[in-house]
This record gives C-alpha cells, sequence and structure tokens, in this order.
C-alpha cells in the first residue's frame, strides 16, 4: 500500500508538473504573438488554457483574452469573457476583483448602462480591505460624475485623497 500510495503521489506530483510547464509554454507563446499582432494565435494559445480553468493561469488568460478582444474593438466579447471569469470562485479574489472593475470600465462607456447595478457592485469593492479600493474609487467617482452625482464623485475623491495608500497617480 505504501508503494502504491507513492507511485500515485509521485504521479499525480509528475503530471501537475507537466501540466504546469506546458501552461506557461502556452501563455508565453500568446504573449508573443499579442506582442507580434498575432491577436488570432494569440487568442487560440489562451483559449488552451481557459480549458485549464482549475489553473491560475486560467484567470492571467481570461484577463489577456478580454485585452486582446479590446484591441480587436470586440467590447461585448471582452466583458463576456470577464464575467465568465469572475465567475470561477476558486481563482484568487483579487483576479475576479480585477476582473469586475474592468468589465465596468467597460460598461460606463455603455451609453445604456445601469447605473445602480454599476453603483451596488463598486461600493463593495470600495471596502477598506479590497484590493482594488482605490481603482474603485475612481470608478465610481466617473460613474457618479456621468450620473450627474457630483456631490457622491467628490465624497470618492475625497476618500481616495485620505487614503495612507494612495500615490500620485491615484
Amino acid at each position: 500500500l505504501i508503494i502504491v500510495g507513492v507511485s500515485l503521489y509521485v504521479w499525480k506530483e509528475n503530471n501537475t508538473n507537466k501540466l504546469q510547464y506546458q501552461l506557461g509554454n502556452w501563455f508565453s507563446k500568446a504573449i508573443e504573438y499579442s506582442d507580434n499582432n498575432e491577436l488570432d494565435l494569440s487568442l487560440e494559445y489562451l483559449d488552451k488554457i481557459i480549458e485549464h480553468s482549475h489553473q491560475q493561469y486560467a484567470a492571467l488568460a481570461y484577463l489577456n483574452k478580454a485585452a486582446i478582444m479590446v484591441k480587436q474593438n470586440k467590447i461585448d466579447d471582452a466583458k463576456k469573457v470577464l464575467l465568465e471569469m469572475e465567475r470561477h470562485k476558486h481563482f484568487s479574489p483579487v483576479f475576479r476583483e480585477l476582473a469586475q472593475l474592468t468589465y465596468l470600465s467597460y460598461e460606463l462607456k455603455n451609453a445604456n448602462f445601469e447605473y445602480k447595478e454599476a453603483s451596488e457592485a463598486l461600493e463593495k469593492m470600495t471596502k477598506e480591505n479590497k484590493a482594488w479600493r482605490l481603482s474603485s474609487l475612481q470608478l465610481k467617482a466617473l460613474y457618479d460624475i456621468k450620473n450627474n452625482k457630483i456631490d457622491d464623485a467628490k465624497k470618492s475623491l475625497k476618500e481616495i485623497l485620505a487614503s495612507k495608500q494612495a500615490t500620485r497617480s491615484n
């Protein structure tokens, strides 16, 4: 039993290492193709990674896929990719929140955006313990300005200015 157990463990570790190597290789190729403006080839490699959505590499693949789709002016497709990524609960919350923030930034450009839904989502993302808090406050201010809620926008911007984590770029 010990020999079988150790053999299974070694086999599993070996397969995991091979998969990680393959995912890294595909990711490198996707980035290389993207840098060379061969976007369709880049998307093919990113889709291969996304097929292994239980791996954290897939979160990076989703984000890069959305960025490439934006380059191709396929904003609606990019938003779908980001929403799909956000539904994967096993991804790090930081990645999922970044997907949501990016989605909401694309949605801001939509003439028919839902202010209430966006505002509620951004309210959650502007909590003290959130990784993308300052960026969320900036986006919330933009939503408020677009919805003619100037006082709310000022409140968000003042929070950024008062934050100890704020940098000059914020």
